[in-house]
């Protein structure tokens, strides 16, 4: 490489920033989480991945020894404990671009070159004066390395994969050390040109010989709409509701305004009083208080039972003493259910779903779904069916909603149901729910392991190509034994939850890169639904043309697997049609970034090979 080319690198070591003001998980909790969950892996026997040698990878020089290490901007879909990084990823200038009230996130790393017990990032935005705004700033999580497992358990690979609050780092000589910077846009924001300052320290050195550099950012003249108030509704999916209004919050933040959950896992307590039947609501009644002190929008969807047992009536058989269905199995789980035929039991669900829907209406709670049984079709269709008929006729305003899997087959033998819930044969399926007038909320597995970019892409406009009335996902916090140990259960936790949970009861949720990616997802929608605003008044051949090729990159959209690349580039289009349509002006070089077909981060997944465990 020339002397110009290392001077370049050298001057876009990047990095960052200040802590901001929100509570949660330590780098110094986390890192010994990591650790913890490191030795468990090693323990089960499961060997070490890292990725395989860079053909290209980049050849520091003494400049970089000097500084501690290179900076650079890794693929945001795997950061990568023990990938060096290559020549494109130091040349790589990232350009920050958003819309007031977003926040846009880029991760920058530096692969060490000594070790060091703080490394500090420090980050501000100027504007064109070379002044703060109060408008737009930036923060910094430092990014936790921690197991993932691999081959069914077998290996795992140490991946980027919790947030932490800002705070100095530890450098190890040939791993990396990375953040996830996040850009805030104020609402008041003054759409325009700004930069992004920021500079890197090796334990306690002079600051004013520390790696500088600066980025672009801009703030586009656009208005984001909020999807809750076009019905559409970003949903999780959890194990639980225990949450607190800090958790809450941090979910809208990321874009989810509604939660399903399964009532026999929390909040449902049925209580005999001398043979008069009474719910207990102080759990229920605390979760929805915070749930709206948050600012989330609902729905909030009870679960009534699962795919092989009911909830909410085996508790009022249990309390009442009344008759159980004799145990079976059903398509290889046993069934658990009460009598449903029993007009007793019959009567006391009536009674029991009476004062749940009294309660809500009268404390305004948001509007309250009901899932009788979750993937009834795989074997509770009979009770499925009577489920639905008690509340056609006691309780016809409620919507029921269910889960029609991947199969239009399927979603037809749930065509009484009101909402229908679809992760596959899409297509098909939302012609189904147009057709017959249901709500057509689509989901899927979206969990740490994908990384940033495929969280973005599955939670935003896979989904939304095809024009549904929202997005879910699974899960949230369905932990299968310690949340902490990747090891002690038949799926590890990062292949099937979002976040972790607090380290203390006042925290948010314990944040994933993945995460960020979802929220990411949010904001390509509402960019699409920035653009059907801008096409909706307007007539002429612009707007027809623009029009034509949205529909065209819709059903695009809809071949074959959608990708993080797929949605940066839509992204940036989106941007290009909507000023256009408004008669604003472009950004420099939006054109030229567009032509180029290269966003801000790398989405290639980096190959492994398996080796030794030789870290230490």
């Amino acid at each position: 490489m020339s002397k110009r080319s290392l001077s370049h690198c050298r001057s876009i070591l990047c990095l960052v920033l200040l802590a901001t003001t929100s509570r949660g998980a330590t780098y110094t909790d986390l890192a010994a989480k990591a650790k913890a969950s490191q030795e468990s892996a090693e323990k089960a026997g499961a060997r070490p991945l890292v990725p395989a040698t860079q053909p290209d990878a980049f050849q520091a020089g003494s400049g970089h020894l000097q500084a501690g290490g290179v900076l650079f901007y890794p693929d945001m879909n795997q950061v990568l404990l023990d990938r060096p990084p290559t020549c494109d990823d130091v040349l790589r200038r990232p350009w920050i671009v958003l819309a007031p009230g977003e926040t846009n996130m880029l991760i920058v790393a530096a692969y060490s070159l000594r070790r060091a017990d703080a490394v500090t990032l420090w980050a501000q935005i100027l504007d064109r004066n070379n002044q703060p705004d109060d408008h737009v700033g930036v923060g910094v999580r430092p990014i936790i390395f921690a197991p993932v497992a691999q081959r069914d358990r077998k290996a795992y690979r140490m991946q980027g994969l919790w947030l932490a609050e800002s705070s100095p780092v530890q450098a190890t000589q040939g791993h990396l050390v990375a953040w996830m910077l996040r850009v805030e846009a104020g609402r008041k924001v003054v759409p325009g040109e700004y930069r992004l300052t920021y500079r890197v320290s090796w334990e306690n050195e002079d600051p004013s010989t520390a790696p500088k550099d600066t980025l672009r950012v801009t703030v586009l003249p656009i208005n984001l709409p909020e999807p809750a108030q076009r019905n559409y509704t970003f949903g999780a999916f959890c194990a639980n509701a225990d949450f607190s209004e800090t958790q809450f919050r941090q979910m809208r933040e990321h874009g989810i305004q509604s939660i399903m959950f399964f009532w026999g896992h929390y909040g449902l307590k049925v209580i005999n009083d001398n043979g008069r039947l009474r719910l207990d609501f102080t759990q229920l009644d605390t979760m929805v208080e915070r749930f709206r002190a948050a600012g989330l929008a609902g729905p909030i969807v009870l679960g009534l039972g699962n795919d092989h047992a009911g909830h909410l009536e085996r508790r009022i058989a249990e309390a009442f003493d009344l008759p159980m269905q004799p145990r079976e199995v059903r398509e290889g789980k046993e069934v658990r259910l009460a009598s449903l035929e029993d007009p007793r039991v019959e009567q006391r669900l009536i009674e029991a779903l009476t004062l749940l829907f009294e309660h809500a209406k009268a404390n305004s709670w948001p509007e309250i779904v009901i899932l009788p049984y979750d993937e009834p079709t795989e074997r509770l269709m009979p009770e499925y069916h009577r489920m639905v008929r008690l509340f056609r006729e006691h309780f016809p305003k409620v919507r029921l909603y269910g889960v029609t899997m991947n199969n239009l087959a399927l979603a037809q033998q749930l065509a009484d149901a009101d909402i229908l819930s679809t992760n596959g044969d899409f297509a098909r399926i939302i012609q189904f729910d147009r057709q017959n007038n249901k709500t057509a909320w689509f989901y899927g597995g979206v969990a740490a392991v994908q990384g940033f970019g495929d969280c973005r892409a599955s939670y935003g406009l896979a989904k939304y190509a095809y024009k549904p009335d929202g997005s879910w996902f699974w899960s949230y916090n369905y932990y299968q034994a310690d949340p902490w140990n990747e090891f002690d259960a038949a799926v590890p936790d990062s292949a099937w939850v979002i976040c972790w949970p607090p380290l203390q009861e006042s925290e948010s949720s314990v944040a994933s890169v993945g995460y960020e990616g979802l929220r990411a997802g949010v904001n390509d929608v509402r960019y699409a639904m920035a653009l059907e605003d801008a096409l909706k008044p307007g007539k002429g051949p612009d707007v027809e043309r623009i029009r034509k090729q949205y529909e065209a990159w819709r059903q695009q959209a809809q071949q074959g697997r959608f990708t993080a690349a797929q949605a940066e580039a839509a992204r940036l289009q989106m941007i290009e049609w909507i000023l256009q349509l408004t008669g604003k002006p472009l950004p420099r070089g939006l054109e030229a970034v567009r032509a180029a077909g290269s966003p801000p981060a790398a989405t290639q997944q980096a190959r492994f090979q398996e080796v030794e465990n030789e870290q230490e």
